[in-house]
C-alpha cells in the first residue's frame, strides 16, 4: 500500500518537476520487493468492464472493512471509503500517466470477492 501511494504521489509531483522522478528512481530499490508485485487494486475500472468482471466500490469497501476488522463508522472505515471510492479512477490514471505496458491483467487476490488487482501482463 505504501509503495502504491508513494508511486501515485511521485507521479503527481512529477507533473510539475523532474526532481521527484529522480528521487523515486533512487528510492525504488529500497522500497520494492518481489513480494510487492501483485499489482494495484481498483474497483469498477475500464479493464474490469472490458473483461466483464463484475465489481463495485461498495464490494471493495465491504472486503476491505472485513479484512481490517473495523466498522464503517470508524476512522479506518472512513479512510477505506475514500480509498475505494476513487480507486478505479486512480488505477486508470496511474496506468495512463506512467505508460504502463498493455495489456493489463486483472486478478483476484486473497481477501477479495472480485478480480480487482491490476498489473501489466509482463
Amino acid at each position: 500500500m505504501f509503495l502504491t501511494l508513494f508511486t501515485f504521489s511521485i507521479l503527481v509531483a512529477n507533473s510539475h518537476s523532474p526532481l521527484p522522478l529522480f528521487l523515486f528512481a533512487n528510492l525504488l530499490p529500497l522500497l520494492c520487493s518481489a513480494k510487492a508485485s501483485s499489482g494495484i487494486n481498483g474497483a469498477y475500472t475500464r479493464y474490469q468492464a472490458s473483461s466483464n468482471l463484475p465489481d463495485s466500490p461498495s464490494n471493495f469497501h465491504a472486503d476491505s472493512l472485513k479484512s481490517s476488522n473495523r466498522t464503517a463508522d470508524s476512522f479506518t472505515g472512513g479512510l477505506i471509503e475514500r480509498m475505494v471510492g476513487e480507486s478505479g479512477d486512480a488505477v486508470e490514471w496511474i496506468i495512463d500517466r506512467a505508460n504502463v505496458a498493455k495489456p493489463i491483467l486483472v486478478g483476484q487476490m486473497g481477501g477479495h470477492s472480485s478480480k480487482r488487482t491490476h498489473r501489466p501482463e509482463r
